[in-house]
């Protein structure tokens, strides 16, 4: 580490940035002492001698001083974020008592006992001792103490930021083989941020069909970005270029345990979307929407960090009232075969709601309606998969019941706009993400199979076929998205022929990557 003054921000860089503490106790200790170090040398000297010709108080008082205040700063921060107390010298929990100014205040060690003193520096930069000082003093003194101390901290930080700039310009022209500079070509080029910008953002589900995208705008925007999953339903190729990252990581988990990690945002994507994929574990569905979304309400709340639950259009379950706004209660089967994702996600909202009035925990929520877009997993059971893999083939197109219920569709790249524009206001109040453009589902097949033979020119001989309607199938689905336009201004900008064109191409190349590993 290079002999340099470190900063107390970048302590808390250290502190907010670290997921695996056991790593960064070394560098807190190093930092500690040149904080204290800077503290004393620049200020607190000056101050000792003008105070030790009146005969008042020595240097070595005041280092004693200021070393005590830094060492308050590291139980308060640095202790509740388990760096071992071992790791740092000479600190001794029976020295340190915070007072509610989270001055100055400090014991010092005497041969008959400890006794309790403080430092005080006037407008003139003298220090003296004095117990019975008046509160207004106290205070008054105190902030042009901290006041010059930040004037300190900011000019360090200043200089500090120049010099990583001047070193990554020298590495450049020198080709100096740093991992940063090695690494960066095998990654997208994201946004560069310096780290009172960067957010620490958790995604759980971020290797699902939309956390993936989001996983990618998110780290193209410059932040740092943590993904947790069980692997359920998402897939590891989804976010597999990310992996290495500085600003990524992988975390393989079920949210249904608790997690402890130090965030400013949460992305709760984690669930089973696709009826098949509910329908085959309702009990693990229920879990991960109940169980999974208290844990992240609660670090949350440990955190004081945002939360944005993704919520489901079928939360209006059958609805009678059309198109769907934000206040329709819904029309819900409690005990059908859809109600364990379809209730699941009804409670996480009241969870959302509860934890936001008693606990005030900073809540999003978003009713997502269809959406669909490459790395949807092609046998999920979706009408988006299920026609365009059965054109691709060139089997028959299966509709479920006359055709006539309709749905309505949008891309990928529109919702993630939307969810990361919900996640930026302060908006509490859940939201419609959806296309307005309704379709029936038998104008939706015919269009997928046109669009099939366009793309992949091929001769498809595919029919249209009619099944048995499934059970609780909601008959029509269209977003209001009103609330949306108000207060966020969003709204989707991809047609759905561009959409379904890209996401056709990306089934076919997958299509194709399956047929050569099977040679």
């Amino acid at each position: 580490m290079e002999d340099s003054i470190i900063s107390t921000s970048r302590v808390r860089t250290i502190m907010k940035s670290s997921p695996d503490v056991t790593n960064i106790s070394s560098e807190a200790v190093y930092c500690m002492g040149k904080v204290a170090e800077l503290f004393v040398v620049t200020l607190a000297k000056r101050a000792a001698e003008q105070a030790n010709d009146a005969g008042e108080v020595t240097y070595e008082h005041v280092a004693e001083c200021v070393q005590n205040d830094m060492r308050m700063f590291f139980l308060h921060e640095v202790i509740p974020r388990k760096v071992k107390v071992s790791d740092i010298p000479g600190l001794d929990i029976s020295d340190l008592q915070m007072t509610e100014e989270k001055s100055i205040w400090f014991y010092r060690r005497k041969c008959n006992g400890d006794q309790l003193g403080h430092f005080l520096i006037n407008n003139n930069n003298n220090i003296r001792s004095d117990e019975g000082i008046e509160q207004s003093n106290r205070r008054q003194t105190l902030q042009a103490f901290l006041k010059e101390l930040n004037i300190l901290k900011n000019t360090v930080d200043a200089e500090r930021n120049e010099i990583d700039l001047l070193r990554k310009e020298i590495a450049v022209g020198k080709g100096l083989q740093h991992p940063a500079v090695l690494n960066s070509a095998r990654y997208p080029r994201v946004k560069f941020r310096n780290f009172t910008e960067k957010k620490r953002i958790l995604i759980t589900g971020g290797s699902g069909f939309v956390g993936s995208h989001l996983v990618d705008q998110l780290l193209l925007d410059g932040h740092q970005v943590i993904c947790v999953d069980n692997h359920f339903t998402g897939q590891k190729r989804n976010i597999e270029r990310w992996i290495g990252h500085p600003n990524f990581e992988l975390i393989s988990h079920d949210i249904s345990n608790p997690l402890f990690l130090t965030v400013d945002q949460i992305y709760h994507l984690a669930s089973p979307a696709s009826p098949p994929h509910y329908m085959f574990n309702p009990v693990k569905t229920i879990k991960t929407n109940t169980l999974g979304t208290i844990n992240v309400l609660g670090l949350a709340r440990r955190n004081r960090a945002k939360i944005l639950l993704a919520s489901t259009s079928e939360v209006y379950g059958d609805p009678v009232v059309h198109p769907q706004p934000e206040t329709y209660w819904g029309n819900v089967n409690p005990i059908g075969p859809r109600s364990c994702y379809d209730e699941g996600k009804r409670v996480a909202e009241a969870l959302m709601v509860a934890y936001h009035k008693q606990e005030a925990v900073d809540i999003r929520i978003a009713r997502i309606f269809n959406t669909f877009g490459p790395r949807m997993n092609m046998n999920d059971g979706r009408v988006v998969s299920n026609f365009i893999l059965q054109a691709l083939e060139n089997r028959s197109i299966t509709v479920y019941g006359s055709g006539q219920h309709t749905r309505s569709f949008q891309y990928v790249s529109d919702l993630v706009s939307g969810l990361i524009k919900l996640m930026e206001s302060n908006v509490t109040v859940p939201v419609n993400f959806g296309n307005p453009e309704e379709h029936t589902i038998a104008e939706f097949a015919l269009m997928v199979k046109n669009l099939t033979i366009e793309i992949s020119f091929l001769e498809c001989k595919c029919e249209i076929v009619h099944h048995e309607s499934s059970v609780d199938d909601p008959q029509r689905r269209k977003p209001n998205i009103t609330r949306a336009w108000q207060l966020l201004q969003w709204k989707p900008k991809v047609p759905l022929i561009d959409g379904l064109q890209m996401t056709i191409d990306y089934f076919r190349e997958e299509l194709e990557r399956s047929r050569r590993q099977e040679i």
